[in-house]
């Protein structure tokens, strides 16, 4: 399966663009300060009690939306909806739906959006403070069904794919449970847990005879810092290798040292999945006629 790793923003030459970074550190800053400042003091009363918590909700998923969107490839646009597939299947509602514009038909019912699970790259959740393992769980375990919708396409014909292993006929090959682009990348983003948590703990809240490609791949703790994988000192996008590189990953969490690291990582992992993720084609009579 193919898999990015990187070795912690590490350069063998020491070299970093100055600009760049002052630039990149004020948006972090900014999203930052609007995540847990500005947007809760717009929702909060003089006693500390919050108010209007679907808007507090929406205003966060705007804070996010706002900075992941400047790191997502060209091809992919960011919107809120419902995930579907031509098997009925329909998902909760996403907060943060990362899909190819180019080729996806947007279905409206009311104020509702329907995304063809052909051309979505990737999913984000955004939480305020995970109160419980069980909200954790439950927020997981919906990612899950997610991933699991990918799979269950039939006959998949291919628009853009990072895989270059064809099959016998020379036709680039769709394989999600072999090939980690041919998935779709899922995080969660927090302000912060309210009980203590080890990243051995967290995969624990999955089913034990879960396959490990439909797991989670970044949890951002705004506070703390970010959950991801590991195999020694290399951080990985995907939660497992092909078997002869090492298979399943192990879970790692990296700390918010320096308040930017954490989520320089979820943004370059956003910026690679976007970039790589495979694009199906979405055949319309699939979704309209039923089979017989």
């Amino acid at each position: 399966m193919k898999n990015c790793g990187s070795l912690l923003f590490h350069n063998k030459n020491n070299m970093a663009n100055k600009k760049f970074k002052l630039a990149l550190q004020k948006n972090i800053d900014n999203f930052k300060n609007e995540y847990l400042c500005i947007s809760r003091e717009q929702f909060t009363n003089d006693d500390g009690t919050l108010i209007h918590s679907g808007e507090f909700g929406i205003e966060r998923e705007k804070i996010c939306k706002g900075l992941f969107e400047k790191f997502c490839a060209s091809h992919v646009s960011l919107s809120s909806g419902f995930v579907i597939n031509a098997n009925e299947g329909i998902s909760t509602q996403q907060d943060l739906i990362f899909y190819d514009k180019k080729n996806t038909p947007i279905l409206n019912i009311d104020d509702e959006r329907f995304f063809p699970i052909e051309t979505v790259v990737c999913i984000g959740q955004v939480k305020s403070v995970i109160q419980s393992k069980q909200d954790l769980k439950t927020a997981l375990l919906n990612l899950v069904e997610i991933k699991k919708m990918r799979e269950q396409i039939t006959n998949p014909g291919i628009t853009k794919s990072a895989n270059k292993a064809p099959t016998g006929g020379g036709v680039i090959s769709y394989k999600p449970e072999l090939f980690a682009y041919d998935q779709i990348f899922t995080f969660l983003v927090c302000e912060k847990f309210s009980f203590e948590i080890t990243p051995e703990e967290i995969d624990e809240l999955y089913p034990v005879d879960l396959p490990a490609r439909y797991k989670h791949n970044n949890i951002l703790n705004i506070e703390a810092g970010i959950y991801q994988y590991t195999s020694g000192k290399f951080a990985f996008l995907y939660p497992e290798l092909p078997l002869e590189q090492g298979g399943i990953l192990k879970p790692r969490f990296n700390s918010n040292l320096d308040g930017y690291n954490h989520i320089l990582h979820i943004l370059q992992n956003i910026s690679l999945a976007t970039q790589g993720t495979t694009i199906l084609h979405v055949e319309l009579g699939d979704y309209y006629f039923i089979t017989p």
